[in-house]
């Protein structure tokens, strides 16, 4: 499913979430391999015992395809999900694209964005990792798990956001059932308890 851009409406930044949801996966897979490997190896011989031999051809190709197949389930299909995730932001939203055999396009307008934080767990801090939050207002947001570069990724979507002019921020919060710039919380005021605010779809970097 390829994104369709609006009139005027640029590509700034596209990236896939960090591999570590492939971790399990292919720790999974080389235990597979070395099981498989082993059953193979000890079927395939020759001194199999004799209740075998006459099941040696049927129990090798079952020992084969069960391999692939596990190996199909536990590491190719996510290997698969996870090439086809993308973290899309343009000058007007942040798609973020799931699937592969069936694509969908989940998208949040910027003009709709309050705030952008990140929080950090400590298996993300090391790789500078961490899950992007858009405030959208009214309790609600939206989370991007294991954002590449998350502070950077962040500044990128504040800054298009600053770019956004005053009236394309209150037609697109005006659609999210927002509320206008006359009711905008003031600068010391913030909608996360610790967060920084730095204005109407400013950034914030939560506690870590």
């Amino acid at each position: 499913m390829k994104v369709k851009l609006a009139p005027g409406e640029q590509v700034l930044t596209r990236t896939r979430a960090t591999p570590r949801s492939l971790v399990w996966p292919s720790i999974g897979a080389l235990v597979v391999l070395t099981a498989g490997g082993y059953a193979l190896g000890w079927l395939s011989r020759a001194a199999v015992p004799p209740e075998l031999q006459q099941w040696q051809p049927l129990l090798v190709t079952v020992a084969a395809v069960g391999g692939a197949l596990l190996l199909l389930r536990m590491f190719l299909r996510p290997l698969l999900r996870w090439l086809a995730g993308r973290y899309i932001l343009t000058s007007h939203r942040l798609i973020h694209r799931r699937g592969m055999t069936k694509r969908s396009l989940y998208e949040v307008p910027l003009a709709a964005v309050h705030q952008v934080g990140v929080t950090q767990s400590l298996v993300q801090r090391p790789f500078g990792s961490g899950t992007l939050t858009l405030d959208l207002g009214f309790g609600r947001s939206v989370s991007y798990r294991d954002v590449p570069c998350a502070d950077v990724f962040r500044d990128h979507v504040a800054e298009a956001i600053g770019q956004l002019p005053q009236s394309a921020l209150f037609n697109g919060r005006a659609m999210m059932g927002q509320p206008g710039p006359d009711q905008w919380p003031d600068q010391g005021q913030s909608a996360h308890p610790e967060a920084r605010q730095e204005g109407p779809g400013g950034a914030w970097r939560g506690a870590v």
